[in-house]
């Protein structure tokens, strides 16, 4: 591949997001069906965690006090420290799994 068309690709990339480029050529390399599981379950994960974020922003509306910068703070009060904890370390993991995830997709372009 030559230099300007892998420029071109990473422009159109950060534009348009890496994961539009890439995932065409993955359904290919993978095959069809795995490529339907996991689409799938990417599916039925964001529905989760849909309702997930849905519930948080009805807690933050129902227990929100003046003063409270975020939602950590708002788990902590009524949740307690236990909880904020959780609430901290799968915001981390989720933020670190998401990292890798798009390390990938740009390592998958650009090499």
């Amino acid at each position: 591949m030559n230099s300007n068309l892998k420029t071109g690709l990473t422009v159109a990339a950060s534009i348009v997001g890496s994961a539009t480029l890439i995932l065409p050529s993955l359904f290919f390399e993978q095959g069809i069906l795995s490529s339907l599981i996991v689409t799938v379950l990417h599916i039925l994960l964001q529905a989760f965690m849909g309702a997930v974020y849905c519930k948080t922003c009805q807690l933050w509306a129902k227990h929100h006090c003046t003063g409270e910068k975020d939602i950590s703070e708002i788990a902590k009060r009524v949740l307690g420290h236990r909880w904020s904890l959780v609430l901290g370390l799968s915001s981390g993991l989720y933020l670190i799994l998401l990292c890798a995830i798009y390390f990938l997709l740009l390592n998958k372009i650009l090499y």
